[in-house]
């Protein structure tokens, strides 16, 4: 093979650093080189990088071109530009020569028979931007275009054409600049993007969820029925996360999955089976093939209503940033949104035809027992076993109720059923079939439109699939707190410990009920503790107007309601608050994060504030603790059969014997006090872990001995030791400290909404206090 010279080598090496030499040059948004390959699956993103390659055919066809290109790998791409304007007069001498194709949002389409291409698509541009090495083509009718940007910041060592002489500025990179050099006012930026995202999200456009599923991409603002929620979860960089289910008349049969995101724990809402949610802002999102709703940390809203309190209990903050000591107003639900949620927890669904209305009357939720061949009916029981098939399943299933239309299942070593006829076998097919297989053994369902009939061999069983109307049914599983659900863990335990099983049939609740329901009493506040009523901020009553709520002594009684709760004057006194001024001195702290960028108040202003919800802080001292007994501020529960354990180890269930099934919760209500006067603050599940510091085994364990141990010793830092007491019976007065506190307001009431009222809540977020303290 004949080598070649020193003039042939200098000529191939300086056309190898022309051809690397950056001679035109695409904006920024199209610098990333992409794979022929990445650009053609369904869901690329067609709106930035490019496509390099060597041109291998040219296609005129009037004011149409049609370029195939093959990339580095080997990969083939047709190209078609529609109304090719720029005069070439030989596109084929230019055969062979590099090609950069920016992707300007092209469209895909199917290959129409070009055997060029080895994918089923072809990309048409119709604003087209390319180069062939230092020669540009650009769509000259789109005269806001952007100039372009150096490419060669990607580090691709792909051919890079050279710069047009005049370069304009991109809009969208000025507002970047602006916004980078504007970083100290950042704030108002911010501000004023929230406040567009809140026109664009106005409650006027709430929609179904059927509706929200067809605007990928788009903010959309929807309500719905929580039919299932998912245990809160960190990430490895510090957001919490939420995975909900929710549906409303519109997909009455399936739900839409939804996953929030905030900066801070405290922040997710406390959600519950079978309450109303309203979410502003949120995003819908295609994963993996499928569409979901996504909250973006910090940048979406919601409001949620308590279907057995019939009360929003949780509305989020307009966040403008990741600060949880920013003021921002609190996202007040207009009573149009109320309305919504309300008839979305306690209203009939709406999208149901008049046939299927009285098919559904006809239904009726029954015990075992009461069960006769033929009867159609609903039922909620303890799902006992699963089998699944190809196309059906089967399973047992009891409310611990006998009928002798039953036989007990052979005696298997492997499975344990409750003696006495009182197991059922129900066979789901089509759609419940499918579902099946996410059930989970042990725990409680209810199973719609179930048929009670004989099978072949003379056996009676239940049937469930697919109805005449060709609907599915839905099985929905049951909360601990669920009355069903409460109900069958008594029979239960009956059954085991060989008394007579309680009957409690099941309620049947009619549309006149639900419409029109009894007066009933506004609940009594369940943070009012009498010994500071007059002074603790849980007493305030609030107008329900639009964020910032006047705070109002007295509202007058509304026609048929009680008056509301009056404050009365504390049976107990404290001692005076001492003179105290300056900042507390520390040593061997534990410090709440950020506690100095939190406003300083004292505990009058905060009861008194108009930013609510916000976080705070004041220096104070704890007068008070109820209940003075730690024993029973200490709540464990079964979360698998929902029994309560009063023994000291808790971490086998006395009821189920289940191990690693028990979780302790503390309820405390702590009475501070400064100078201005007093304001009680409920301590529980997360705050309790931040205020004193618990570790994670007496939590997490089940470790009631160990909680109630850790959390004696708290006491007695903060309150210090009673001689001659036991630890868990705590009292005194602790040293002042600073304490951080978290506000925000909950409307209670009626399920009609017209006389709800407004009450101020407080929880502790942290404190600062002197471990080396002694009294």
């Amino acid at each position: 093979m004949e080598q070649p010279t020193k003039r042939k080598r200098d000529l191939r090496d300086e056309d190898t650093q022309k051809r690397k030499k950056p001679r035109a040059e695409l904006r920024k948004r199209y610098q990333t080189a992409r794979k022929v390959g990445e650009v053609l699956v369904n869901g690329a993103n067609l709106r930035k990088g490019h496509i390099a390659g060597s041109l291998k055919e040219v296609i005129p066809n009037g004011q149409e071109l049609s370029l195939i290109i093959k990339d580095d790998f080997e990969k083939v791409i047709t190209c078609i530009f529609s109304e090719f304007t720029t005069k070439v007069t030989d596109f084929n001498s230019r055969i062979g020569r590099r090609v950069n194709v920016a992707l300007t949002s092209p469209e895909r389409i199917p290959t129409a028979g070009m055997s060029s291409t080895k994918y089923p698509y072809n990309l048409r541009f119709h604003q087209y931007c390319f180069t062939i090495e230092s020669e540009m083509f650009e769509d000259t009718k789109n005269k806001e275009k952007p100039s372009y940007i150096d490419d060669s910041e990607s580090g691709s060592d792909e051919e890079v054409p050279s710069p047009p002489p005049v370069v304009k500025p991109l809009p969208e990179r000025q507002t970047r600049n602006q916004t980078r050099d504007a970083a100290p006012n950042a704030v108002t930026s911010v501000v004023s993007r929230a406040q567009e995202t809140r026109k664009a999200t106005s409650p006027s456009s709430l929609m179904t969820i059927e509706e929200a599923l067809n605007k990928e991409g788009q903010l959309v603002n929807i309500a719905g029925i929580i039919t299932k929620v998912r245990e809160a979860r960190q990430f490895s960089k510090g957001d919490w996360g939420l995975e909900i289910h929710m549906k409303d008349d519109s997909c009455e049969y399936r739900h839409l999955e939804v996953k929030l995101y905030v900066s801070k724990r405290e922040h997710l809402p406390d959600l519950m089976y079978g309450d109303g949610i309203l979410l502003n802002g949120l995003k819908i999102h295609r994963r993996n093939g499928y569409l979901e709703g996504i909250g973006p940390t910090n940048k979406y809203r919601y409001c949620c209503f308590s279907k057995s309190a019939s009360r929003v209990y949780a509305c989020s903050i307009d966040r403008t940033d990741a600060e949880a000591c920013r003021n921002a107003p609190i996202h007040t639900p207009t009573e149009e949104e109320l309305r919504v949620l309300q008839m979305l927890v306690h209203g009939k669904p709406t999208s149901v035809n008049p046939r299927q209305e009285k098919e559904m009357d006809k239904i009726e939720d029954k015990l075992i027992e009461e069960l006769k061949i033929g009867d159609v009916f609903n039922c909620t029981v303890q799902l006992l076993h699963v089998w699944t098939q190809d196309d059906k399943a089967d399973l047992r299933v009891t409310d611990y109720t006998s009928n002798t239309l039953l036989k007990d299942p052979k005696d298997i070593s492997r499975y344990q059923y409750p003696k006495g006829n009182r197991t059922l076998l129900i066979t789901l097919f089509d759609k419940p079939a499918d579902q099946a297989r996410t059930l989970e053994t042990g725990q409680i369902y209810r199973i719609p439109r179930v048929r009670f009939s004989e099978n072949n061999n003379g056996y009676v069983q239940g049937r469930c699939g697919k109805g005449k109307d060709g609907t599915n049914p839905v099985i929905l599983k049951m909360g601990m707190q669920n009355p069903l659900a409460k109900n069958i863990l008594l029979r239960k335990q009956a059954f085991e410990s060989g008394k007579p099983i309680p009957t409690f049939k099941p309620k049947q609740v009619t549309p006149e009920e639900v419409e029109q329901p009894k007066k009933a009493t506004r609940p009594v506040d369940p943070e009012v503790m009498p010994a500071i009523a007059s002074k603790v901020s849980t007493t305030a009553v609030v107008d329900p107007s639009p964020p910032p709520p006047p705070i109002q002594n007295q509202i007058p009684p509304a026609q048929g309601q009680p008056p509301p709760i009056q404050n009365q004057a504390p049976p107990k006194t404290y001692p005076a608050f001492p003179e105290y001024s300056g900042e507390v001195e520390v040593c061997d702290s534990i410090v709440c994060a950020a506690l100095d960028n939190h406003p300083l108040k004292s505990i009058d202003e905060i009861d008194n504030s108009q930013e609510c919800p916000g976080i705070f802080r004041f220096h104070g001292r704890i007068v008070d603790v109820e209940p003075a007994n730690l024993k029973e501020a200490i709540v464990s529960t079964c979360q698998q059969c929902g029994t309560k354990c009063e023994t000291d180890h808790g971490e086998i269930c006395s009821s189920c014997k289940q191990p690693g099934t028990i979780r302790n919760r503390v309820q405390l209500l702590v009475t501070f006090q400064d100078a201005s006067g007093l304001l009680g603050v409920r301590i529980g599940d997360e705050a309790a872990e931040k205020f004193f510091r618990f570790s994670k085994a007496a939590l997490q364990l089940g470790n009631r001995k160990l909680l109630l141990k850790e959390l004696g010793d708290r006491f007695q830092i903060l309150l210090g030791p009673r001689p001659g007491v036991a630890k868990h019976e705590i009292g005194g007065v602790s040293e002042i400290m600073p304490v951080i506190v978290k506000s925000w307001q909950v409307r209670e009431g009626p399920p009609g909404l017209e006389n709800a009222v407004w009450y101020r809540r407080h929880r502790v977020s942290g404190c600062r206090v002197n471990l080396q303290s002694s009294h």
